[in-house]
């Protein structure tokens, strides 16, 4: 076998290894002194919530970078701002998996700290349309 035919061979394994562990390059870019916040999502009857993302906005509304912030079999999140922030106030954003009727929900001005525990936010039910809008004018 020539180095040009291992090469070929070689290549699918490559791209697959770099698709696998893709996922776990935002975590190591984290940088020290980010702040750990943890919190969980339920629904109006307190049942937790799984596979919901929460987005932290800055004072500007653009989300800031974070790592670990989906909620887990028990509605459970702890999640690393991945840049260094003052202890404050933000607006929180708790999406649904779109596979769900759930609404998502923005939470306004939670404080956000090191170590700080957020929620429980309750997100509600939504209604699922689907149609055309026109107008008769």
């Amino acid at each position: 076998m020539n180095r040009s035919t291992a090469r070929s061979r070689f290549l699918p394994f490559l791209c697959l290894l770099l698709l696998l562990t893709s996922g776990r390059t935002a975590e190591a870019q984290c940088p020290p002194g980010g702040f750990v916040v943890s919190g969980s999502v339920v629904d109006a009857l307190g049942l937790p919530l799984v596979g919901f993302d929460i987005d932290i906005l800055d004072a500007l509304g653009n989300p800031l970078p974070l790592s670990g912030d989906n909620t887990d079999g028990n509605g459970l999140f702890t999640l690393t701002i991945c840049q260094i922030v003052p202890d404050g106030f933000y607006d929180v954003i708790v999406r649904p998996p779109s596979t769900t009727n759930f609404l998502q929900t923005v939470y306004p001005a939670q404080f956000i700290a090191q170590g700080a525990v957020i929620g429980p936010f309750v997100v509600e039910l939504g209604v699922r349309l689907q149609g055309t809008v026109t107008d008769e004018a």
